[in-house]
């Protein structure tokens, strides 16, 4: 269950469906990338991204990390790489504070949005993550809560009390930052995304699509983005 690949995944499926008049609406939790955009425009599509809400993807640990330190484990973005890569593999190699115990690594699926933001912001070209792959957030964050000195990562939302957030250090600011709402919002948290809904062009004004896309940016939309464990991209 040791998972070593990397691939387009889900969400290059999702707007495979669209490129090939399967759905009028694709769903992806990242931007399109270039061959993305340019598979569609030879396809006569012009992919239109519409933001409905807004996520961040959480390193997280079992308590035991955050209890054998004191404090919430800080990570720098090269060292979130060289742990997911295995270049780090005992956690008193990421503190000494820690003990010289192994560290579990978890991953997701190929195909995984989570998986995807993950890579993008952490890894550089031709890093391989090297885990035990896990379907699903609940799952990744069911894994780590039972397995001490793991670590693994899931959506803002499925953070709970039985696992450890780990704060990321933004460049820009000098500064570790806690993942959070506000953090998301402002822009300050490094592992942020933005959630979205494409279509084949601005859909026409009061159309089946139209309508659908301004439901969920409506105060009842939004609110269902809320309760699904997302952030509201609208107040």
């Amino acid at each position: 269950d040791v998972e070593r690949s990397r691939g387009l995944g889900d969400v290059y499926k999702r707007q495979a469906n669209l490129i090939d008049g399967v759905c009028d609406i694709a769903m992806a939790s990242r931007e399109p990338t270039e061959e993305e955009y340019q598979a569609a425009t030879e396809a006569g599509v012009d992919m239109v991204l519409h933001p409905i809400a807004l996520d961040a993807v959480c390193v997280i640990v079992h308590p035991c990390v955050e209890n054998a330190l004191g404090e919430p484990l800080k990570l720098k973005i090269e060292e979130v790489r060289e742990i997911f890569t295995g270049r780090l593999t005992y956690w008193d190699q990421v503190d000494p504070r820690l003990p010289h115990e192994p560290i579990t690594v978890f991953i997701r699926e190929p195909g995984s949005g989570t998986r995807g933001t993950f890579e993008e912001h952490v890894l550089r070209e031709g890093d391989i993550c090297v885990g035990h792959e896990k379907h699903g957030n609940p799952a990744m964050r069911d894994a780590v809560a039972t397995t001490e000195w793991s670590i693994g990562y899931v959506g803002l939302g499925f953070v709970t009390e039985n696992v450890r957030a780990v704060w990321i250090y933004n460049d820009n600011l000098g500064t570790y930052v806690q993942p959070g709402v506000d953090a998301v919002k402002n822009g300050t948290y490094p592992l942020s995304r933005k959630l979205y809904l494409i279509t084949n062009g601005t859909p026409e004004e009061g159309s089946l699509i139209d309508r659908l896309i301004d439901f969920v940016l409506s105060p009842e939309g939004q609110q269902i983005v809320e309760q699904k464990g997302f952030i509201p991209l609208t107040d």
